[in-house]
């Protein structure tokens, strides 16, 4: 994702990765009941939430100390992983 230029957050126009999963190690072993699958990892945006520019850098709600946009989101994009669970 880095090398693609996505992040998660961006500061200085550029891409930075903030967010992260940690899952216990049986989450990742092939025989878990519960798994974790760290190639559905992804950063999760909607149009709505990026502002236009030189980068696609989310639209801030503020706050803060800072004035509040209402139609801003986060200062950061969410990140979405998939955990499958056998019957």
């Amino acid at each position: 994702m880095l090398g693609a230029g996505l992040g998660t957050f961006y500061f200085d126009n550029y891409a930075n990765v903030l967010g992260q999963f940690l899952v216990n190690r049986n989450m990742i072993k092939q025989d878990s009941p519960i798994q974790a699958e760290p190639s559905s990892v992804q950063i999760f945006y909607l149009p709505e939430m990026v502002s236009t520019g030189a980068y696609p850098a989310p639209i801030p709600f503020g706050g803060m100390g800072k004035p509040v946009n209402p139609d801003g989101y986060s200062d950061h994009f969410p990140i979405t992983m998939t955990v499958t669970e056998d019957d």
